[in-house]
């Protein structure tokens, strides 16, 4: 049987990505729940959605070889690395319905952070093409150069801006892993505190659903370290993998590691281990560091409208004003 993982992409195509929602999940986890099979559930919800028909005809496919339903998800590219790994350690357990509604979550949040950035481009859009239609008549009127010149820039002008457009909402929409990819890369990690805690609650939640599936902290933490592909965090996450083999408990790994890990989530780790209720710790630690994960994040998302504005201001006054004095 194929390992989930092998079959998983890290890119999961935009027009996969469009129609699946929440209620989507809530559904299939529904049918689950009923003690109905796997493939049996999705012909169901193929026959409810036709718009999920894509994904959903791949999974049948692959259901009926005889393939779990992360190993399903994973033939359809439509979830990421992250949410696969949960669906994954959750069916060991026997808590798929579970997993289900939490990446239902997901997506919903993810899409909904989305639309309310994209609401707010339209200003700074219409700015910017008011500006470039000015500017063309502008310089058709004053005869400064001819009209397929002027067109030809202006076309430029539109492609360049909405290439930042979509630059900017891709931005918000690539999950903590690329980001801390990116910016290590370019040795920028440290700087962006936000991107660095966002991964840390995802790996601490990879964890969690792992640990409650019953999987080993070494096994646990090998695929935690195969799952993100960031040289200086998987060396990391390997030296407590060797520390937990030699019987060390999971917050000293961490600490002799040297992985970047928030003092609050070792105290947590810490608390569980004494307390022997590990699970129900790190569960209040990443329900609290949601909360103000989400408000750092929506903080940026509700400045990226703002510099796309501005730069549409000063593009503007550029076009027209600058124009209109020659």
């Amino acid at each position: 049987m194929k390992n989930p993982r092998k079959t998983r992409s890290r890119k999961a195509k935009k027009s996969q990505r469009s129609y699946w929602q929440g209620e989507h999940f809530n559904a299939l986890g529904a049918l689950l729940n009923a003690g109905i099979a796997p493939v049996e559930a999705v012909v169901i919800l193929r026959k409810q959605y036709a718009c999920l028909a894509p994904e959903l005809v791949r999974m049948t496919g692959a259901l009926k070889t005889g393939q779990r339903l992360s190993q399903a998800f994973g033939a359809t590219q439509l979830l990421g690395p992250v949410e696969l790994e949960i669906l994954s350690a959750a069916e060991q357990a026997g808590k798929a319905v579970e997993a289900l509604k939490f990446i239902g979550q997901r997506f919903d949040h993810r899409a909904s952070r989305l639309r309310k950035v994209k609401s707010k481009l339209w200003l700074p859009m219409a700015t910017f093409i008011v500006a470039v239609i000015v500017g063309f008549i502008l310089q058709v009127a004053g005869k400064t150069v001819s009209v397929g010149s002027a067109g030809l820039q202006a076309v430029f002008f539109v492609f360049c801006f909405v290439l930042v457009m979509r630059m900017v909402l891709s931005a918000i929409n690539r999950d903590s892993i690329g980001w801390v990819q990116v910016l290590s890369r370019f040795g920028l990690k440290s700087w962006f505190s936000v991107a660095q805690r966002s991964f840390e609650h995802v790996w601490l939640t990879l964890l969690l659903w792992q640990y409650a599936a019953g999987v080993d902290w070494v096994t646990a933490t090998n695929r935690i370290a195969d799952l993100a592909p960031i040289d200086d965090f998987q060396r990391k996450i390997r030296i407590a993998s060797g520390a937990l083999k030699q019987g060390q408990p999971l917050s000293v790994a961490l600490s002799m590691s040297g992985v970047s890990i928030a003092q609050g989530a070792l105290l947590t780790l810490r608390t569980g281990e004494a307390s022997g209720n590990m699970e129900q710790s790190l569960q209040h630690y990443l329900a609290m560091e949601a909360e103000r994960l989400d408000g750092a994040i929506q903080t940026l998302a509700d400045w990226l409208p703002r510099v796309c504005y501005s730069l549409a201001l000063v593009f503007a006054i550029f076009n027209v004003f600058l124009r209109a004095s020659v």
